[in-house]
């Protein structure tokens, strides 16, 4: 007898290159978002002096409180590990991290909009270049994560993904469509019922019966069977016998 199938243990899903790369990807985007961070401690001055070209309205308090070194270095490495925590669970293959770190990089911070940061007037070059560097990473992990070679890995086992065409079909050529699938099925039960019985009835198939073969009536112009225990009919054309009494006369 076979082993239960349901016993066996699963084999875990191969991940895809492009997950791996994804990930990479992730953490090249925290290296150089934190190294932006940090290069505001020797380009402190000439940023302070860029945020006064670009903010001449702002208070001399406001510019050197947004370029304080120290917040944007604690936000960069918080920022960093929530992301590292997040390539984790992608590399689990769990497709809610790789959402909430598409909508993070997308929408929350908008990371992935920072790309032309080293054309900027706001920052010096090598801030700007990491920043740039940062946000292509960022381009980078999203387009290899929600590659088609990788979407398969975040699926479910046994899960089907249900295409566009499926969802627009209308439900009544479904219905249809099942129904002609039942009709089918049962077409092909009862020719099957039927060969069975025809088989059934041949030459060795008399068990079904009880053992009993249909009476045959052999009168003239007939050619009928009756079943065992029945009598046969009679045919009005032919003449009826005479009794006894007038066959002695």
């Amino acid at each position: 007898m076979s082993p239960d199938i349901a016993d066996e243990p699963t084999a875990a899903p191969i991940r895809p290159r492009s997950v791996d790369l994804g990930i990479y990807a992730i953490f090249v985007h925290c290296a150089f978002s934190v190294a932006g961070a940090l290069l505001t401690l020797p380009y402190h001055d000439e940023f302070v002096r860029r945020l006064h070209e670009q903010y001449p309205k702002n208070s001399t308090a406001d510019i050197h409180r947004a370029a304080a070194s120290g917040p944007a270095i604690f936000f960069a490495l918080v920022l960093a590990v929530i992301y590292i925590v997040l390539a984790k669970f992608i590399r689990d293959g769990k497709n809610w991290a790789r959402w909430i770190y598409a909508a993070m990089a997308v929408v929350l911070f908008q990371d992935v909009f920072r790309i032309t940061s080293v054309f900027s007037k706001l920052y010096p070059f090598a801030m700007g270049l990491a920043v740039s560097l940062s946000a292509l990473a960022s381009i980078a992990s999203l387009a290899l994560l929600f590659l088609r070679t990788s979407n398969p890995y975040f699926r479910k086992p046994g899960v089907q993904r249900m295409s566009l065409g499926a969802m627009l079909r209308p439900r009544t050529s479904a219905t249809a469509a099942a129904r002609e699938r039942a009709a089918g099925g049962v077409r092909r039960t009862g020719t099957g019922a039927a060969d069975g019985g025809g088989a059934g009835g041949g030459p060795g198939g008399s068990g079904g019966s009880g053992g009993s073969e249909p009476t045959v009536n052999l009168q003239k112009g007939t050619d009928r069977t009756a079943p065992a225990g029945t009598t046969p009919p009679v045919d009005p054309r032919r003449p009826r016998a005479k009794s006894r009494k007038s066959a002695e006369q």
